[in-house]
């Protein structure tokens, strides 16, 4: 496993929850905004005296209060392991030549991240 499939893997999962907790979000909002709209609208219609349609659109109101309370909660139920806890089993399942190969190649890297930095500081531009 090189170091960069090994940092890759990594962080897939933190791009995930993100990514996930992103849409959590939007569904929320989206449904919170649905819920004042049919609850100020049930509230309007509770002044007139047909009692059919208000308790239909309270009821929409409360669906969207459910959804929305919902799509909070329902990322929370589904742990998934942490980063740290993965690229920890990651690094134990690694044999003790296959980490020193990573270390060697994280030199590697770094030298010649380092040296490509001087070297085209100091050119002229054509």
């Amino acid at each position: 496993m090189s170091l960069s499939d090994y940092i890759g893997s990594s962080l897939d999962g933190p791009i995930s929850a993100v990514r996930r907790q992103t849409i959590a979000i939007a569904v929320a909002a989206a449904s919170a905004i649905g819920a004042v709209f049919f609850g100020l609208s049930a509230a309007l219609l509770a002044l007139e005296p047909v009692v059919g349609d208000i308790y239909a659109r309270l009821l929409i109101a409360v669906a969207f209060i459910v959804i929305a309370v919902a799509a909070i909660l329902l990322p929370r139920l589904f742990h998934t392991q942490s980063v740290v806890e993965k690229a920890r089993a990651e690094s134990d399942s690694l044999t003790r030549d296959q980490k020193i190969s990573m270390i060697i190649e994280a030199v590697m890297m770094g030298f010649a991240m380092s040296t490509r930095g001087k070297g085209e500081a100091t050119r002229p531009r054509d």
